[in-house]
């Protein structure tokens, strides 16, 4: 999928194989962040808010972005945009 330029973002339950130990252990003060990313490309992050998210992407990197005084992971806020409906019934 990455070769036809087709990228992926969503969440991860911490429990799933496979999943680097260094990242999903680490223990986060809100607001805190770790990220790692494979050779391919895809990034695993964990972001503390009111309790731990763990995003993977074959997009973004750990960019955090300015919102409202809270600093938020690019990656999370295109995750709940492309979570929003934009249409009516």
């Amino acid at each position: 999928m990455l070769d036809s330029n087709t990228h992926l973002i969503g969440t991860i339950r911490k429990n799933r194989k496979g999943l680097p130990k260094e990242v999903v252990d680490k223990k986060l003060k809100k607001g805190e962040v770790a990220a790692m990313e494979n050779k391919d490309g895809i990034t695993l992050l964990k972001w503390k808010d009111q309790r731990d998210v763990l995003v993977l992407s074959t997009k973004h990197d750990a960019e955090m972005v300015e919102r409202s005084n809270n600093r938020i992971p690019k990656v999370v806020i295109d995750y709940n945009s492309g979570k929003k409906f934009c249409g009516s019934l």
